[in-house]
């Protein structure tokens, strides 16, 4: 090439500039939670060659991305769909209140129209600290109780009562 010499030539800048979005990726992971607790995954939209991007084709202000349980028993309860277009979360979007119904191994799936859905790593929900309480119990042997006992059980937020009459 005429006019190249060493290191003395600038071809000027080149800037790289994300494509449009195809595809949808974890950013944050969901993580082992104890049940009743939120998974807070973020997802983010890549173009072709894994850039992050906030371009979507046709510059969608809104593309809802919708979480659903992949492996593993159970479903979600709090929001499972958020806007990632360019009137909400214009290209990244943070789940902040997903709960499933049940414990164990699962993986999650983030899906969009028109774009390669991602499947979350493994995690697992554990069950929740199981808690006894009672009432009545400082009364010494053959002492009358005045009121009947209750137990309480607390199981994975769910409080179950048992009474004897």
């Amino acid at each position: 090439m005429s006019g190249v010499t060493n290191s003395s030539t600038n071809f000027g800048t080149l800037t790289e500039v994300a494509g449009n979005a195809t595809k949808l990726a974890f950013s944050t992971q969901p993580s082992g939670i104890t049940y009743g607790s939120s998974l807070n995954p973020v997802v983010i939209l890549q173009d072709q060659y894994n850039n992050p991007t906030s371009r979507t084709s046709g510059n969608l202000a809104t593309l809802n991305v919708t979480m659903a349980i992949a492996s593993g028993t159970g479903s979600f309860s709090g929001t499972t769909s958020l806007n990632i277009g360019t009137a909400g979360g214009n290209g990244t979007v943070t789940f902040s209140n997903l709960e499933t119904t049940t414990i164990g191994a699962k993986t999650i799936t983030a899906s969009a129209t028109g774009l390669t859905s991602v499947t979350s790593s493994s995690f697992t929900v554990s069950a929740a600290p199981l808690t006894i309480t009672a009432n009545n119990v400082n009364k010494a042997y053959g002492t009358a109780i005045s009121s009947p006992v209750l137990v309480k059980l607390l199981l994975q937020f769910q409080a179950f009562k048992i009474q004897k009459l």
